[in-house]
């Protein structure tokens, strides 16, 4: 994320972003493991929006491509498997708060 211009921070579980969130923390985009332990990615993702309306979300490693079953409208997703060429353009595209349907 560097790479593109942005300023990127991590957390290791759903817990510790829900915290960051909850203590203030600004952030533009959030992107989600859908398979997080213990709170999965949607769960997590419904917690963050419920504090923040709006949040910019990109799922990674969400249901198989061309599938959005449980993915939210308005938020992009990318395959477990995925280029970095592939990443970057997703990340370009939540940040302009467009949904690409078959990311």
């Amino acid at each position: 994320l560097a790479e593109l211009g942005y300023v990127a921070g991590g957390c290791a579980d759903s817990g510790s972003v829900i915290r960051q969130m909850s203590a203030g923390t600004d952030c533009d985009l959030v992107v989600v493991d859908w398979e997080l332990p213990v709170l999965n990615g949607r769960d997590t993702a419904t917690v963050l929006r419920s504090m923040r309306p709006g949040l910019k979300l990109l799922f990674v490693g969400a249901p198989e491509k061309g599938s959005r079953t449980g993915v939210p409208a308005d938020a992009n997703f990318l395959p477990r498997f995925h280029r970095p060429r592939e990443f970057a353009a997703a990340v370009k595209a939540a940040m302009r708060g467009e949904t690409k349907p078959d990311t």
